[in-house]
Parts: structure tokens; C-alpha cells; sequence
């Protein structure tokens, strides 16, 4: 999604208040759904950033950022698996 919603949405404000990065929280949140983030950086700061490790997100944490779902869709040009009945 390359952050195109990062600094738009309560995520940014719940960053702050744990001292993350949006990317760090995405991240986290996917790994503690059970999903397998596949984060992209060449600049080995953010690779190890992106690990998200040394951190959980609490239950409401999880729910607060569950509500930030609005269906958007980084890339409409992509195969429509969305459509698809999984």
C-alpha cells in the first residue's frame, strides 16, 4: 500500500501514543491476525524496524485498529481476488 493512508487516520495518533511507527503497527497488527506482512526496504534500519519485535498490541489496540477498515484499495489495477469467494 506503500503508506498512501499513513498520517490520515486515527493509526497515526495511536502511533504516537506508543511511540511507533504507523508502518511498525501495521505490521504488528497483521502478525498477531495471524497474516504474513511482507514489508519492502533496501535500508537495513527499516528492515529491522520493520520486524515490529519487542512489542504487543493490547485487545483494544487490536479493535481500535480493526475500525480503520474502508475497504481502500492501494491497487484497482491489480487481479480482483477481493471478488473472489475465499
Amino acid at each position: 500500500a506503500r503508506g498512501r493512508r499513513f498520517g490520515r487516520t486515527d493509526l497515526a495518533m495511536l502511533a504516537q501514543e506508543l511511540g511507533r511507527s504507523e508502518a511498525e503497527l501495521a505490521i504488528r497488527w497483521s502478525l498477531q491476525k495471524g497474516f504474513v506482512p511482507i514489508p519492502k526496504s533496501i535500508n537495513p534500519e527499516r528492515v529491522l524496524v520493520n520486524a515490529a519485535n519487542g512489542f504487543d498490541l493490547s485487545n483494544a489496540q487490536m479493535t481500535r485498529m480493526a475500525l480503520l477498515d474502508t475497504g481502500f484499495m492501494s491497487c484497482t489495477m491489480a487481479s480482483p481476488c477481493h471478488d473472489l469467494a475465499w
